[in-house]
């Protein structure tokens, strides 16, 4: 029999932990920056594919969807940008940015929305990150002193972040 009480209490717990953890950290990189930092890796090149691991709004996966031709329905192509995002209502707004985007470029809504779903994955990049390689990784990933991280996200990442950081 499983105990639902505890499932359901573990997972308020980590929304809980997940919006404390939005709320130190939500601050999201100015365009200009996120350009700049494009440039400096040289986005596009031809077949290269890029990851942002803590995508937020979704800043640096639409600017270099900008970069690209996207014709509509070019959905390969618009899969070469990925983002990572652990917080639900970041998300959101990162899928529904692209799918503005997309849809201003011509691209239906259904299409643009499935795209963006695919595009924009909920789920923690420290321990779900991708299995897939990318050519590029390009953010501004939020930073949290160990100490300073909900008590959740401390037993979490007690085994993937490096004994050095944790002190």
């Amino acid at each position: 029999m499983i105990n639902l009480g505890l499932m359901e209490l573990a997972f308020d717990s980590r929304l809980s932990a997940v919006d404390a953890l939005h709320e130190a950290t939500g601050i999201y990189t100015a365009t200009q920056v996120v350009e700049g930092l494009l440039d400096r890796v040289g986005w596009p090149k031809a077949g290269a594919t890029l990851l942002d691991p803590s995508c937020g709004d979704g800043s640096f996966l639409l600017s270099a969807l900008a970069r690209l031709d996207l014709p509509p329905g070019a959905f390969g192509e618009a899969l070469r940008v990925r983002g990572w995002e652990i917080h639900s209502g970041a998300v959101a707004e990162a899928r529904g940015r692209i799918v503005d985007h997309l849809a201003d470029r011509g691209w239906s809504k259904a299409d643009a929305k499935r795209s963006a779903q695919s595009m924009v994955v909920e789920a923690d990049f420290l321990i779900d990150g991708p299995t897939e390689k990318f050519d590029f990784i390009a953010g501004n990933p939020p930073y949290l002193r160990f100490a300073r991280l909900p008590d959740y996200f401390k037993a979490a990442y007690a085994d993937v972040i490096n004994k050095h950081a944790i002190g």
